[in-house]
């Protein structure tokens, strides 16, 4: 399975708008800002996994290894399911570009075996059995560098 996502999420986002029929609505008082968290000074910090392009489109390959299917969310869209066994490709035409990958099951956790090369970005998801969360969130900034959370 081949998903090329070409739009900004704002872009999406006014495309179904309109596509419905629905007009925007301008919010008569502005929420409050969610606080900033604070990270602690003795955290160690975020390393990339990699770095690519930032101007070129950049390819994404997610291979599930797991025994149990697995969501892959895309801010503002709908989720992708993929089966184990299963591979698909995405391709970002812009970045950033942010996925969340996770099992379907509330049991299961997981771990992305990253490889990055040019601009394609091969992502394994194996099982994880650590006493710590798995990974869940696959990044790249709008510098070019990959990211996993």
């Amino acid at each position: 399975m081949r998903v090329n996502i070409q739009n900004t999420i704002a872009e999406a986002a006014l495309g179904t708008t309109l596509a419905l029929g629905l007009h925007p609505v301008m919010a008569q008082q502005a929420p409050t800002p969610a606080p900033i968290p604070e990270i602690a000074a003795d955290a160690p910090e975020a390393m990339p996994m990699g770095q690519i392009d930032a101007t070129k489109p950049v390819e994404v390959i997610l291979m599930n290894n797991t025994a149990t299917l697995l969501s892959v969310g895309f801010p503002g869209m709908a989720n992708i399911k993929i089966e184990p066994a299963e591979q698909i490709e995405i391709a970002f035409e812009t970045i950033p570009a942010r996925l969340f990958i996770y099992p379907f099951s509330e049991t299961g956790n997981v771990q992305y075996m990253t490889d990055v090369s040019g601009n394609t970005i091969s992502v394994e998801v194996v099982p994880y059995t650590g006493e710590a969360p798995g990974d869940r969130a696959f990044n790249i900034d709008p510098l070019g560098q990959v990211y996993i959370y």
